[in-house]
């Protein structure tokens, strides 16, 4: 009698897995994204200026049917860009030939894929004192200036200063920030330290950093992402300067300045000393974004 028992229990506890593992494994309809068209635009291009007018910009237009996002692929550079449009700056001095890939992705992470060759004129030059502010002989260490008011600030994207709103001094303690560092190397490679947690815009980070947007995390009531769980992560960065008065930093990947946003990822340096830079950038929302970071 006990046998039949434990024969019973044994098939109701097989049902259960199988049905289960029928529904973990449904999934809805795979569609194959199809007709992927790329466009490029190099800035200032002209017949005189085939290459462009020296600042590196080339501008990638992506279509394509059934497809819910686009990957640009350059190098160690990945980027997603869900609006099928991208801006990059190649920042090597000269004028090069490149080459990038552009993968449409659709319903189930199926993609097709193209790549574009374009002959790109750079002609920026780093001044030898911003190059020693940022990374010295051969390494510096920065993070945010939290003793300062306004190390984090925002306001609108056509303007010049963070008149919505600015953190007063350790404003934003326990937030996963504050414990950051971003080591710039003279290399052109960067570190950024997270000691395992991050703090930012809950949506660019959904977008943008597909091992926390898994995590389904909650935001608080400004939308923001408290010690999402994120570890260290290294890129690479470049100096450009847009119009000639603009001196800019560049991030690969997400790279950022302690507090995320995503958009850019290129900050702009509105003031600097030896030891200390002021920056500015455009997030995902469109706004722009201000920090201050310290080398002491």
């Amino acid at each position: 009698m006990k046998g039949f028992i434990f024969k019973d229990i044994i098939i109701f506890i097989f049902l259960i897995l199988f049905s289960c593992s029928d529904e973990k494994y449904s999934f809805g309809k795979v569609k194959v994204p199809t007709d992927l068209k790329v466009t490029t635009s190099i800035k200032g291009s002209s017949s005189a200026n085939p290459n462009g007018d020296g600042t590196g910009e080339v501008t990638f237009k992506a279509e394509a049917k059934d497809v819910i996002t686009y990957k640009f692929i350059y190098g160690s550079e990945k980027k997603m860009f869900p609006s099928g449009e991208y801006t990059h700056t190649f920042a090597k001095v000269g004028t090069h030939e490149y080459k990038v890939q552009i993968i449409a992705i659709g319903i189930g992470g199926v993609t097709i894929n193209k790549y574009e060759k374009i002959k790109v004129r750079y002609d920026y030059k780093a001044p030898a004192d911003l190059l020693q502010m940022l990374h010295g002989d051969s390494q510096k260490k920065w993070r945010i200036k939290k003793e300062a008011a306004g190390h984090f600030g925002v306001g609108p994207a056509d303007g010049d200063k963070p008149t919505w709103w600015q953190a007063n001094p350790n404003d934003k303690d326990g937030k996963g920030a504050y414990d950051d560092r971003i080591i710039f190397k003279k290399d052109g490679t960067y570190k950024h330290e997270t000691n395992n947690t991050a703090y930012g815009k809950g949506d660019a980070m959904n977008k943008e950093i597909p091992d926390i947007k898994k995590l389904n995390l909650s935001k608080n009531s400004d939308g923001e992402f408290e010690n999402a769980p994120l570890a260290d992560f290294s890129g690479n960065w470049t100096l450009t300067n847009p119009n000639n008065n603009k001196e800019t930093i560049n991030f690969s990947g997400i790279g950022y300045h302690g507090f995320y946003v995503g958009g850019t990822h290129k900050y702009t340096i509105t003031k600097r000393s030896a030891n200390e830079m002021s920056l500015r950038t455009i997030g995902d929302d469109g706004n722009a974004w201000y920090c201050i970071l310290t080398s002491k």
